[in-house]
Formats: structure tokens, sequence, C-alpha cells
């Protein structure tokens, strides 16, 4: 019997014509469809599924080239890592977007996006750009949130004006175990008071969606129908100001720098003006790395200012700790999929004891 190879374009009729064969000669032949060897390595949480994934998903073909078990793949550096997320922007940017709505990407939201990435990058000047881009648009303007509006935001699953981007959630949604509402809203995950209520002054309404008597977050408790429900607010208009007013302190911009701030800044009922904030740069990003805590405590973004602006903490009880030195171990996975990953040298020495 002789090697029979079956090719021709999707659904041309490939798969029933070797079934046909298979049925009039059974054992005599042996069956392989690369499809489903394909599909069967996608599956694979390791450097080859992803691989694979990422290119069918993005409708670019497989390439055929052989990849030898013990071939080391190089790491990307963070150079070009970022530069791969600009790329996917900027292409992002080409579609014909007519999106609004904050539950789905959408050009401003887009721009959002790119903002935060550049200050990231220390890109000052593309992240003011980007950031000036949203709070100037038509959709943004004008929001300006005052204490009901800003409290009540955190309690419902329907748009409010601060939503850049926001993952909508509803009343009957199933909350998986790793979830934002289900670690603060349902475990009740704990904030360390002690650290962040010395930030708020008297009266900065903002110390209200924290629980003192049980040291949580109030952010994720719910809507009043549903327990633990309610909207992930992933990029608000708050940290969008934010942004804008780092990078514009940055570039010593103090103007700038603290009209952005003041949008945040005046939920301290002690600061109504320009003239109440800081006014050297130096005193300017001080007030804004405190100011991104008071504003986005619980929000996902601590570990990260800390990493980027090469800050200490106190972590797990753990003094001065640099969280920039840090890396997480690589999966076991990874490691022994037979592309020679090293792991990370001393990984473990660098975290928090």
């Amino acid at each position: 019997m002789k090697d029979i190879i079956l090719a021709g374009i999707q659904a041309s009729g490939k798969g029933t014509q070797a079934q046909k064969l298979l049925e009039k000669y059974g054992n005599q032949i042996a069956y392989f469809e690369t499809g489903n060897i394909l599909r069967a390595l996608m599956s694979n949480e390791n450097v080859i599924g992803n691989y694979l994934r990422e290119t069918v998903n993005s409708g670019r073909l497989v390439k055929d080239e052989i990849i030898k078990p013990e071939q080391k793949v190089e790491r990307s550096t963070l150079e070009d890592t970022y530069k791969y997320i600009l790329e996917l922007i900027n292409k992002a940017y080409t579609y014909d977007n007519k999106e609004t709505s904050p539950f789905f990407i959408n050009p401003i939201n887009l721009k959002a996006i790119e903002a935060k990435v550049r200050l990231y990058m220390r890109d000052y000047t593309g992240a003011l750009a980007a950031a000036d881009a949203v709070v100037t648009s038509e959709a943004y303007k004008k929001v300006d949130p005052k204490e009901k509006d800003y409290l009540a935001m955190w309690q419902t699953v329907a748009t409010v004006p601060e939503d850049v981007f926001t993952i909508v959630k509803s009343d009957n949604d199933n909350l998986s175990a790793n979830a934002l509402n289900t670690l603060y809203g349902s475990y009740k995950g704990t904030i360390d008071l002690t650290f962040i209520q010395p930030l708020f002054a008297a009266g900065d309404y903002r110390a209200k969606l924290f629980d003192t008597k049980e040291s949580r977050t109030l952010k994720y408790e719910g809507t009043p129908t549903a327990k633990a429900v309610s909207n992930i607010h992933v990029i608000r208009l708050s940290e969008v100001y934010l942004i804008k007013a780092e990078a514009a302190a940055q570039l010593a911009n103090v103007a700038d720098a603290q009209a952005a701030l003041l949008y945040t800044a005046k939920r301290n009922p002690a600061i109504t003006a320009v003239a109440d904030l800081p006014s050297t740069k130096e005193d300017l990003l001080k007030f804004i790395a405190e100011e991104r805590i008071r504003e986005l405590f619980t929000e996902g973004n601590r570990l990260y200012d800390l990493r980027r602006t090469e800050a200490t903490a106190t972590i797990a009880g753990k003094a001065n700790f640099k969280p920039y030195n840090s890396v997480f171990p690589i999966p076991a996975s990874e490691i022994n999929a037979g592309f020679m990953t090293q792991q990370n040298d001393d990984w473990a020495s660098n975290l928090p004891k």
C-alpha cells in the first residue's frame, strides 16, 4: 500500500473521502488527520499551544518549519513586548469601529489603553497625548461626578459616566472563584488600613469605600439585588486624568499636571483649586503617587505602579521590599515543553517573607 495524501481547501471533503478509504481498507492503512493533530496541540497550555492558538485565531497560517525538541526559544525583550503591544493598538485604530459603549473596545478607550501602556513605557509625551485625547473627547469632557454618583457607581451593572473600559456584569452572573467580585465581595479580601487610612484627609468621601471594621474594600459589594455582582471598572476616567497628570509632571509641565490632577484631588474637601496642589515637579509626582493609591486602591494597579516607578513598599510584613526586582517562576508546563526554557534565576529569594 502506497502513502495516500488527501489535500484540498476547507470543507472540500477530505475527511469524508478518508473515512471511505478506511471503510474499504480497514486496518491495512494508518490514518493521520493533521487537523486533529493541530487542534490537539492547540489545546495544550504550553509554548506550542499558545503559539498555535494566537496564530490561528489571528487568521494567519501556521508555519511548516520544524522546531527541534531541544531548540532553545529566546525570550522577547521588554522593548519587543511593548513594541508588539503598540503594533496591536495601532492596527486596531485602522478598523472601522463605530462602537461607543465602554463595555466594548471603542476608539476612545483604545486611546486610554494606549495612554496606560505609554506611561508604563515612560513615553510621557505619548502618554500625555493619548490621555488628553480621552479627557477632551465629547464623551468625557463634561464628566465630573459628585459624591453620591461616585459612590453609587460601585453598586450597579449599568453604564456610569466614569466608565471608559468596563467589564459588564448582570444580576444572574455566575462568578468564578478568582473573579474580583468573588475575591473582594464574597471572600472579603482584606486591605491594610494602617497603610491606607492615613493617606485620606478628613472628609474625603473615597474613604467610605472601605470597611474599617473588617479591613476590606467596599468597591465590589455588588448591587442591592445581587451580592458581589457589580461592574468591574478596568479603566476609569479618574485613572486617565491621573495618567495625564503624571505624564505632564514628568515633562515638567506643572500647570497641565495640576489641572488634570484636580479632577480626583478635589474629592478631598480641603482641595478646591489648583492653588491647593503642589507646585513643583518633585512634589507633584509624590502627590500623584499617593493620589493613585487613594483613587485606585484594590483596582489592580498598585503592584505595577511600584514596579514601573521602582519604588519600595512594605509587603507581607517585609519592609523596603522591591517589587521591581522580583519575578514569578516560569510554570513547569513551559519548562517541560521541550524548548530548553530556563527558569528565572533565584526567583524565590526575592519574594516577601
